[in-house]
């Protein structure tokens, strides 16, 4: 445990050597405005994760310390412990709420936590304050995930991530499981090089999923977008059509910093963070470059599109560490549409 949590910081102590000022010519600029700062933070530099629940509510992990990777923490409307694995083995990467039942139930919430040792696990909240935790699904293979995705279906695409000085394929890939299931073993749907930010479409027909390498001694060298067409099949969904969404080489010249979470508005307008970058892209469905927000740290992990109308977009990273903070902080930035989670979980 101690050696995935020096790892995780040394990669994000990498990933600030390597920021760079990553926006295309052309593509406006705004600026985000702080939320959480060093100050006021009680989140660790493992901060990341960001997911809304029905309420608007808006999660991520690590309260606490670089070190509490086992926990999770809300952000708005206030900071607060929510959920703290009893035996501090877990180190999650990731939360995807789950829509609570219409019908009278004794579940208060239920999330996705994705974690390096156990894949995807179901926390389920009861009303009388008791808390489950269970295995969805693994994979021999699923040695490090990193983030998920789901459809409107209940269908769970998951990112895995394993840094090397020298990728290979099989450092990452996208694995499929669904939310009901328990202790299943996860299906592996693609095969690459490291992958991490992951997303769904509003209309569940496409996958986007980010994949980066390595060459050792230059860090990384390509990071590129990925678009699939998400199939549907007897036997579950395949990802088909792989294309080029975004290239980071040909947009920004910025092939060395990396992506990361990824979410869409209601029309499908996919938001990326650049870790390392020191802001958010907003793309068009098409691919075509909308909006650069910058952020006043340089390492944007994860975002969110919360709040009362959905409009209202947290993003989150580790604060600046060149001033010895080991504190994870947050932005807000107004969008023009809700996010797409936002809008699904309020449905019936």
């Amino acid at each position: 445990m101690a050696a995935k949590i020096i790892h995780a910081l040394l990669a994000l102590s990498s990933l600030a050597v390597l920021s760079v000022n990553a926006q295309a010519p052309g593509v406006p600029v705004v600026i985000a405005k702080p939320y959480i700062n060093a100050n006021s933070s009680h989140f660790g530099l493992g901060i990341e994760g960001a997911s809304i629940d029905q309420a608007g509510n808006v999660y991520a992990v690590d309260w606490g310390t670089a070190a509490t990777g086992y926990t999770i923490g809300q952000i708005y409307p206030k900071q607060k412990l929510v959920y703290s694995n009893p035996n501090k083995i877990a180190l999650y990467k990731g939360i995807r709420w789950l829509k609570t039942p219409s019908r009278p139930s004794n579940v208060e919430r239920q999330a996705l936590l994705v974690d390096t040792q156990l894949g995807i696990s179901r926390l389920t909240i009861f009303k009388n304050g008791v808390q489950k935790l269970e295995t969805v699904c693994t994979h021999p293979n699923l040695t490090l995930a990193n983030d998920c995705a789901i459809s409107d279906t209940g269908d769970i695409f998951i990112s895995q991530q394993i840094w090397n000085d020298q990728t290979v394929i099989g450092d990452g890939g996208v694995w499929h499981c669904h939310q009901n299931d328990v202790n299943a073993t996860a299906v592996p749907l693609f095969i690459g090089g490291r992958t991490n930010g992951i997303e769904v479409s509003p209309d569940d027909k496409t996958l986007y999923v980010s994949e980066a390498f390595n060459v050792a001694g230059l860090g990384p060298v390509s990071n590129i977008l990925w678009h699939f067409t998400i199939t549907k099949t007897k036997t579950g969904p395949k990802l088909t059509n792989k294309r080029v969404f975004v290239d980071f080489a040909k947009l920004d010249n910025t092939a060395s910093v990396d992506i990361d979470g990824s979410r869409t508005d209601i029309d499908g307008n996919l938001y990326v963070t650049r870790n390392g970058g020191g802001g958010v892209y907003k793309f068009a469905p098409n691919g075509k470059p909308l909006l650069f927000i910058k952020t006043n740290f340089p390492t944007p992990a994860n975002l969110e599109l919360a709040g009362k109308d959905g409009k209202t977009m947290y993003i989150i990273g580790p604060c600046d560490g060149s001033n010895g903070v080991d504190k994870g902080c947050a932005n807000q930035y107004r969008a023009r549409l809700p996010g797409k989670a936002w809008s699904k979980l309020r449905a019936y």
